[in-house]
């Protein structure tokens, strides 16, 4: 057998160009994550109206799942911040206030096994199954979220069965 130089320059003429694009797949950065959700509440200069945030992609532009006050009573429904807006949701019926005070940004059970995912809400609401508070819960990269309440004696989320919608 003779000794080619010409064939084996070729077949190793490669192999710079091969561990190039291995160190740059190494090398290169990974793109950044999504931040964490920040949650906040404004209750705004009555307190009629909280002001959660963030606030979720809808039909009507951005929307937050939140409550209205009137006196010691409240019902659950949406904000809009585009046109300062609420509508009642459910039966819009008006319930006690439980605890007008209450935040809650942290992780809790979801009642249909989505997991421990981040909720925000607040201001809690007497009902017929315990004080609840009406809010958002982020699934797990806090791309998006759904709206629903947490059941403070149960521990537990209740998604209001809209499904999962971005975050705006």
């Amino acid at each position: 057998m003779r000794f080619r130089p010409s064939r084996i320059r070729s077949r190793f003429a490669i192999l710079p160009a091969l561990l190039a694009v291995v160190a740059a797949l190494i090398v290169t950065p990974a793109s950044p994550a999504r931040a964490a959700v920040s949650c906040s509440a404004d209750w705004g200069p009555t307190g009629a109206v909280i002001d959660l945030k963030p606030y979720l992609v809808s039909g009507y532009g951005p929307v937050s799942h939140t409550t209205q006050k009137s006196g010691s009573y409240a019902r659950p429904g949406f904000y809009s911040p585009l046109t300062g807006g609420f509508s009642p949701s459910g039966s819009g019926v008006w319930v006690s206030i439980y605890d007008n005070n209450l935040w809650m940004a942290e992780n809790t059970y979801s009642s249909d096994g989505a997991g421990i995912l981040k909720f925000c809400g607040a201001r809690a609401l007497s009902t017929g199954y315990g004080p609840v508070v009406y809010g958002v819960q982020f699934n797990s990269t806090q791309t998006a979220g759904r709206w629903g309440n947490y059941n403070i004696y149960q521990m537990l989320f209740y998604p209001d069965g809209s499904g999962w919608t971005p975050v705006s």
